[in-house]
């Protein structure tokens, strides 16, 4: 990778958050009388905003609730989960350093609230290294619906497409990244290795493990 600008997904990717987040909307659902989500609905929702995902999920399961209330809920949940228990990835903290070293820009670009994001990665001492945390409610698209978030971090760091590389785990969303032209490293989570062979086939290069990665 020989790029100006990184720009990288948090949950997931940074972050061993993705079981975390099931959890949490697994018990913010059954509170609403639902006791399983099917997987294909889960996989739909992991490039959404959480708010689209629980709208989604009050059409699928014909809640009777506000999606406001339960985004803030499963979020309360999250929060928790930040500050105590969600683990960092080894490798993370070397491989921004090295990047840094070498002068390049980085900035996340998430589904989840910038102000959680910064719980994350403070509580890990990485926040610094990013320009900017960004969310996809700041944007206003989920990375499902287009590259908008992308491109906006893109120019908060004076990129383009062209020298800016995006760094996710999920397959939509590095379809997504791929399909716009950026370059594209997939990384391998536990939770989407499922769909670990789409990501690949989208992506320019990829691994399982950040401590294999060289900056």
């Amino acid at each position: 990778m020989d790029k100006a600008c990184v720009i990288f997904d948090m949950d997931g990717t940074l972050i061993d958050s993705m079981p975390y987040w099931n959890i949490s909307v697994e018990e913010v659902v059954a509170k609403r009388g639902v006791t399983k989500i099917p997987k294909a609905l889960r996989d739909k929702t992991v490039a959404m905003t959480v708010i689209d995902s629980c709208n989604l999920f009050i059409k699928e399961f014909g809640l009777d609730c506000d999606a406001q209330q339960m985004m803030d809920d499963v979020y309360k949940m999250m929060e928790y989960h930040y500050v105590h228990d969600v683990p960092l990835k080894p490798g993370v903290p070397e491989y921004l350093e090295a990047l840094k070293k070498k002068g390049i820009k980085m900035c996340t670009a998430s589904a989840t609230r910038e102000d959680q994001q910064a719980i994350a990665l403070k509580r890990f001492g990485i926040y610094d290294y990013f320009i900017d945390t960004v969310s996809a409610e700041r944007v206003g698209v989920s990375k499902s619906d287009g590259p908008d978030i992308y491109d906006y971090c893109a120019k908060l760091m004076g990129c383009d497409r062209t020298n800016a590389a995006v760094f996710e785990d999920s397959y939509v969303a590095a379809k997504t990244a791929k399909d716009a032209g950026y370059y594209v490293v997939g990384c391998c989570d536990e939770v989407s290795q499922d769909t670990w062979k789409d990501l690949i086939s989208v992506t320019d290069e990829h691994f399982e493990d950040w401590r294999t990665l060289n900056a």
